[in-house]
């Protein structure tokens, strides 16, 4: 594995969404303490999709830069539900562009989604569309938790095959 990682042959670029989920949920006033993981992520899904059901002609938002997601967060003039519904769609959005540009660079189609933001419904629905329209296709998990869960199991499977 130590070769692999120096060598970067058969290593996949990944990122991690929990921290921005906290952050938004912290900017929007929504949850700024924690007691157990991905509450904050959890509770930023519920009022964007309470918003979101209220509203269902509302068009989707385009942002161009993370600086811009960010900046929406802070519009007080809109509710609090519409900037977390935003934020979800937005990052979605450019998350989904950078997973493109990758994949084509790549010269595939195909992005994995893994990770706790996959059992977010509302951003994991609007990503896969967002590919979808880039004409990339999205891996999702089936069978396996892709939190902490999955990553156990994958873990434990890597043990048993020698590989670590």
């Amino acid at each position: 594995m130590k070769s692999q990682l120096a060598s970067g042959f058969g290593v996949s670029a990944t990122t991690s969404c929990g921290r921005l989920f906290d952050a938004a949920a912290a900017i929007l006033g929504i949850r700024t303490e924690v007691t157990y993981e991905a509450q904050a992520a959890m509770e930023l899904e519920h009022v964007a999709t309470s918003w979101a059901n209220a509203h269902p002609e509302a068009s989707l938002p385009q942002v161009g830069s993370y600086q811009e997601l960010v900046e929406k967060l802070g519009e007080v003039d809109r509710p609090v539900g519409e900037r977390a519904w935003a934020f979800h769609v937005g990052l979605a959005q450019l998350l989904g562009e950078q997973a493109c540009q990758v994949a084509e660079q790549a010269d595939t189609k195909t992005v994995g989604l893994t990770g706790g933001v996959a059992l977010n419904r509302m951003f994991t629905r609007h990503f896969v569309s967002f590919l979808g329209e880039g004409g990339c296709r999205v891996l999702t998990h089936q069978n396996v938790p892709p939190n902490d869960g999955g990553l156990s199991l994958g873990q434990v499977w890597a043990a048993v095959l020698g590989a670590c």
